[in-house]
């Protein structure tokens, strides 16, 4: 081009006026603002989307000022709510409403939607409008749900209510160059930085002036384009093949095989002298994106850096965490695993125990069994009872003390959860067949956890109340919240007589979720106000109940979510984070770490493992022991001053420094020669 082109920037905003001129910088355009044209506005925002606004302003102050005019409309848009609030984000609850009481509105009218159903994404459209030309529009978007409750102080607007699934936080808790690095209006500034590339270069546009989206190059750039593309493709391949075939070699570099040598990990992961485990770790990928929750790391181990160590990531940096009641709490909420997630972290009780608190290694045996007050056992997993039988039967653990049973004219199966320390297993998941004879016939199953009873009744077809809890409130039970107040999950729906129908109740993460068939009848989540601050002591137990009318339960399971056990607090410091080991009893993790300062003769001081094995303080043992500092150091007894005193602080954490990577696949061992069963595959 041989004139120099004039920009004007349609806002008045001074944030979007720095972050366009930072946009523009290094093309060769004089760029102005509103300010250099007193009495010149934007076009009023009364477009019907985000592109019809951006067009209204950016076109009236190009033939306000005869020059190019850069304009953007940005919002809101939600799935459940047709789209809405949209182009009304700025004023939802009201012209002079602000981000608080649009954040309420938006609650409030999602407060009937279950999160599946939150799909929400930001939008951003910029407009270049030049005169005599089409005006050229592009899009930027970002995609996430909308949350139940704000949560991070950070960004403005909707973003504390804006869950972005890829960091696993909303765009409240991210830092801003975080957040911008994936914005929508990112997006929508490295498109437009193309159209002004072509249009200043004075290259052809190959698409449609309007055409949404990043303008595409000239067929010389294209070309080019392509074959880099091509060779960055090749050589990662060649990388991944590399990589592959030297991994001994280069394992420092990108990724590196360990041995689970303990435990800790179980069930997840089996640690045997010999026969544990293999894994692959990700040494790559935090150096491209921070940690996430829930994650399992490998690093090295804090109190002796000549170790490895691996864990399951909990809490992360300038987090508070809680862990009560073998839940964990994050900033004063209960915090939920992700759906995929939690499907992974059932530990198996019955029919099979994989529980690592009961038994390791291949060595499984159930640590119950479903049994009738006469001592009958459905060793098959099935229980029947014929119409008007009035049989009663329970399921009872091993080492959970009796608790009553519903005796009556219904049959009743029983489970008690085993006690964990002073409590017991609090999230449960019981799943199974249930096949009702008549239309007369009724099942139900009660979850008693935390104190609170959860009863679902079914009824077979016809009788339109598939989970119809009225009935089970005259009868003395129902699904009660804290406050008393029932719930009917499922109303309305029933069983079809005489066919057998998967239903699964579970109680996690403060959630009680009813499947039937895959599909979730119900999930309500309790909100609890505060963090407890004791063990609940009551037995958690789970009762089937079979009406009258007759019918089958088969495929009886029961499984246990994570159960960490004590009762911890954690500040966890900014560069830091908190790991916990899946086998919650025999995992030395980040509640038990310490060390302990212990002074040289030499004057100097050094720190060791709290409960290292080879540390003896009693004079008799003292030539018979050595001393091992966090840097791998040994010392001799005689070189220790005993006459000072020793100083034992705690050591919870694991610093960014430290961390190797993410533990993603285990690779061996394989059946039948090493183990029964096949244990390569993705970790979660």
């Amino acid at each position: 081009m041989t004139d120099t082109p004039r920009l004007v920037l349609a806002t008045a905003n001074p944030h979007k006026v720095e972050e366009i001129l930072h946009m523009v910088s290094g093309f060769d355009i004089h760029v102005a603002t509103l300010r250099d044209y007193p009495g010149v506005e934007p076009g009023p925002e009364t477009g019907e989307d985000f592109e019809a606004n951006a067009t209204l302003k950016a076109e009236a102050v190009a033939a306000a000022t005869g020059c190019w005019a850069l304009a953007d409309d940005s919002g809101l848009e939600v799935e459940a709510l047709g789209g809405r609030p949209g182009v009304f984000s700025k004023r939802y609850a009201g012209p002079d409403a602000s981000s608080s009481d649009n954040n309420h509105k938006l609650l409030q009218e999602l407060e009937a939607v279950p999160p599946e159903e939150r799909r929400a994404r930001f939008v951003t459209v910029m407009a270049l409008a030049r005169p005599g030309e089409e005006t050229l529009l592009v899009r930027g978007e970002v995609k996430g749900t909308i949350l139940e409750a704000p949560r991070g102080r950070s960004g403005f607007g909707y973003d504390p209510l804006f869950y972005y699934p890829p960091f696993d936080r909303s765009f409240g808790e991210l830092p801003l160059e975080e957040k911008n690095r994936v914005s929508h209006r990112a997006e929508a500034v490295a498109a437009m930085q193309k159209r002004l590339h072509h249009l200043l270069n004075g290259e052809k546009e190959r698409a449609s002036p309007g055409r949404l989206g990043p303008d595409p190059a000239s067929s010389e750039a294209l070309e080019k384009e392509t074959l880099e593309r091509k060779v960055r493709t090749l050589e990662y391949v060649e990388a991944v093949v590399v990589a592959l075939i030297m991994a001994l070699i280069l394992r420092e570099f990108f990724m590196e095989a360990f041995k689970i040598p303990t435990p800790s990990m179980a069930p997840t992961l089996r640690g045997q002298e010999r026969l544990g485990d293999r894994i692959l770790v990700d040494k790559f990928i935090y150096q491209v994106r921070p940690p996430r929750r829930w994650e399992i790391i490998v690093f090295r181990y804090p109190l002796n850096l000549n170790t490895n160590y691996i864990k399951r990531l909990v809490g992360l940096p300038g987090e508070a965490v809680w862990i009560v009641d073998g839940d964990i709490w994050i900033n004063g909420r209960i915090e939920r695993k992700l759906p995929a997630l939690q499907e992974d972290l059932w530990i198996s009780l019955f029919p099979e125990c994989r529980d690592p608190y009961g038994a390791m290694g291949d060595e499984f045996g159930p640590p119950g069994r479903f049994e009738t007050p006469g001592g009958e056992s459905p060793s098959t997993g099935t229980w029947e009872a014929a119409p008007g039988s009035g049989r009663s039967a329970r399921l009872r653990y091993a080492f959970q003390p009796d608790a009553r049973t519903s005796m009556g004219r219904s049959a009743s199966l029983r489970y008690g959860a085993p006690a964990i320390g002073i409590g017991g297993y609090r999230d449960i998941r019981f799943s199974g067949t249930v096949r009702l004879s008549d239309a007369a016939s009724t099942a139900a199953v009660e979850l008693t956890t935390r104190g609170v009873v959860h009863r679902v009744l079914f009824r077979a077809g016809g009788q339109g109340t598939g989970t119809n809890l009225a009935e089970a409130l005259r009868s003395g039970g129902g699904l009660f919240t804290r406050n008393g107040k029932h719930l009917e999950p499922g109303a309305g729906r029933h069983l079809p007589v005489g066919e057998a129908v998967a239903v699964a109740v579970m109680f996690v993460d403060y959630q009680f979720i009813v499947e039937v068939n895959g599909e979730i009848w119900f999930h309500h989540a309790f909100e609890p106000r505060r963090v407890p601050e004791t063990l609940n002591v009551q037995a958690t137990t789970l009762t089937l109940t079979l009406g009258e009318g007759g019918g089958r339960w088969g495929d009886l399971a029961v499984a246990r979510d994570l159960h960490y056990t004590s009762v911890k607090r954690f500040q966890v410091p900014e560069d830091s984070f908190l790991v916990l080991g899946d086998n919650s009893t025999n995992s030395r993790d980040s509640r038990k770490w310490g060390k302990i300062r212990m002074h040289l003769k030499n004057g100097r001081v050094i720190e060791v493992e709290k409960d290292a094995p080879d540390i003896r303080f009693h004079p008799r043992t003292r030539l018979q022991t050595r001393y091992t500092d966090v840097l791998g150091n040994h010392y001799l007894p005689e070189e220790i001053d005993f006459e000072k005193q020793r100083e034992i602080v705690a050591a919870p954490f694991v610093s960014r420094d430290l961390l190797i990577g993410r533990a993603f696949m285990v690779f061996f061992p394989w059946p039948p020669f090493y183990t029964r069963e096949f244990r390569p595959g993705l970790i979660r």
